[in-house]
């Protein structure tokens, strides 16, 4: 067979293992990105993706984020496929289909024999991480810049370099891991049999075009990294060997796939150094060099510079994307001894199973979240998520049990002991408890004092809500005179910006901190109609 029809029966292949997620739903990010982005109807999305960041959300958060082109992809789904989940889904697999196919072309350029080639091929593309690439909508941006990176090293190894520079400079727009698109091009021309220097040189002109991509994406942005998440500051020695320790070991082994993988800081198991030391010798070792520098290169952005700029998030399976093509190369090599033939459809078949068993995972948000929490009881994004869940069911004491599960977790963060104040707070009035509704005045004003750290999430936000409910719960937690000093300290100081997002929660919590204030014997009617002018919008 030529060489096109075993790219694409590699392609179809990768299709039919991820037909099941074209049925599934929306999820996480999904309904910010997608779903609820009313941006995306609008024919001005078309020059707001690249001038107006806020436009890709519709909350209209940019913290480290600038991608126009999954905005526009989004846009062209929108218009074709309406607010369903199908098509943005059918999307998903077609670029999936042509980034496998893209590969098999790499793994060909590599010397690898067309069969061999095609068992590479099949462990890119049914490798379990995937199951987060494909089946969930907002990782767009990882295939169309993964499928963009593998055409631009296929074009500038056929000599076809403006093409190549064009196809990269859209897979940066895509995401901005592509910025390791200039190492790959490097070691892909090394595998291809070319010299160092010859190499070298052809990666020159992609890393012009990376530097100018992070000088514009700079100006654009407001805030040009995105940082956050547990530990809040930047990941040290021991625990980035263990995060690259746990990527090595699920690329080999990705059994028990977690939605985004976290670790306390500091923490380095034994098990994961130990194989990180193995991925660091392998990168030395001439048999396994290319390949392993391959997989490390590929990792400098989500893993590596955490180091300098912290991610919202350690390690997610989608990090692997464009790592994966380093199996895929060892794979190859393998399928092409008699030896290596075996095991390598034996390895093809387990990761396609695996795989059938992780897509499921991703039928809805409360598919995704209960299974987290089941693997991780103390994940703080799932438990964030199914307390939101409870208390939209009335369900407060299982909301506030979740969390101060995710506090405990993750206690620098402002969001998190703000819910937890209001889980606290819905349980106490119900329950019409004192000693609960004091936890919550505790916790209000901890979320209002951790959003003075620039790291805080939405502080703009949270922090006006905050200041209200701790004085209004302290009030109606029956401690007269303390609650009426938090009430009179609160309206004896300027009042906070109040930004539109939250106005009428604000002026919800206005009316009932005054309300309380009418009932204490210590403040009255007279001090409540202060509030109600303090607290008063345009």
């Amino acid at each position: 067979m030529r060489d096109r029809t075993w790219a694409a029966l590699a392609a179809v292949a990768a299709v039919a293992a991820f037909l099941p997620a074209v049925s599934a739903g929306f999820v996480y990010d999904d309904h910010r990105f997608y779903a609820d982005n009313t941006a995306l109807d609008h024919a001005s999305i078309v020059w707001r993706a690249f001038a107006d960041p806020v436009c890709q959300t519709s909350d209209g958060t940019e913290a480290g984020l600038w991608r126009p082109l999954r905005t526009l992809s989004y846009a062209l789904d929108r218009s074709l496929f309406g607010d369903g989940a199908i098509g943005p889904h059918a999307v998903n697999l077609v670029l999936h289909g042509a980034a496998t196919a893209c590969v098999f072309g790499l793994l060909r350029r590599f010397a690898a024999p067309a069969l061999a080639a095609l068992f590479g091929a099949l462990l890119y593309a049914l490798h379990p991480a995937q199951a987060e690439c494909v089946a969930w909508v907002s990782s767009r941006g990882d295939l169309l810049a993964a499928l963009l990176v593998w055409a631009a090293i296929l074009a500038d190894l056929g000599d076809r370099r403006v093409t190549s520079l064009v196809l990269g400079g859209a897979a940066l727009l895509a995401k901005e891991q592509a910025v390791v698109w200039p190492a790959l091009a490097f070691l892909a021309a090394r595998l291809a049999g070319r010299q160092f220097a010859p190499a070298a040189r052809r990666a020159l002109a992609p890393a012009a075009v990376v530097l100018v991509y992070l000088a514009v994406r700079w100006m654009v942005l407001a805030e040009p990294t995105q940082q956050g998440g547990i530990g809040h500051g930047a990941a040290r020695g021991p625990q980035i060997a263990a995060m690259l320790g746990h990527q090595s070991w699920y690329t080999l082994f990705p059994v028990g796939g977690l939605f985004d993988w976290q670790m306390p800081p500091g923490v380095c198991p034994w098990p994961a150094a130990i194989v990180a030391c193995g991925t660091l010798a392998a990168a030395v070792w001439r048999p396994t060099r290319l390949f392993a520098l391959w997989f490390l290169a590929a990792l400098v952005p989500t893993l590596f510079l955490q180091a300098f700029m912290p991610l919202n998030i350690l390690v997610a399976d989608r990090f692997l994307l464009f790592a994966l093509p380093a199996l895929a190369i060892a794979g190859a090599r393998a399928a092409t001894t008699s030896a290596g033939a075996l095991p390598a459809t034996a390895a093809v078949l387990c990761l396609g199973a695996i795989t059938q068993g992780a897509i499921p995972v991703w039928a809805d948000d409360d598919t995704l979240w209960r299974t987290t929490a089941e693997r991780v009881p103390g994940h703080v994004r799932a438990n964030h998520w199914l307390a939101a869940a409870a208390m939209r069911r009335g369900e407060f004491d299982e909301a506030v049990a979740r969390l101060a599960v995710a506090a405990a977790a993750d206690p620098g963060s402002a969001k998190t002991r703000f819910h937890l104040g209001a889980a606290r707070e819905a349980h106490g009035r119900l329950a019409k408890d004192p000693k609960e509704l004091i936890d919550a005045f505790a916790e209000y004003t901890a979320a209002a004092r951790l959003c003075a750290d620039p790291r805080a999430e939405a502080p703009a936000e949270i922090r006006p809500l905050a200041l209200a409910a701790a004085a209004d719960v302290a009030l109606v937690g029956g401690i007269d005179e303390f609650g009426a000093e938090a009430a009179r300290t609160l309206v004896s100081t300027p009042r906070p910006p109040v930004p539109e997002a939250i106005r009428d929660a604000w002026l919800r919590r206005i009316e009932s901190l005054a309300r309380s204030a009418e009932v204490n014997p210590l403040l009255g009617a007279d001090f409540a109609a202060r509030v109600r002018a303090w607290g008063a919008l345009p």
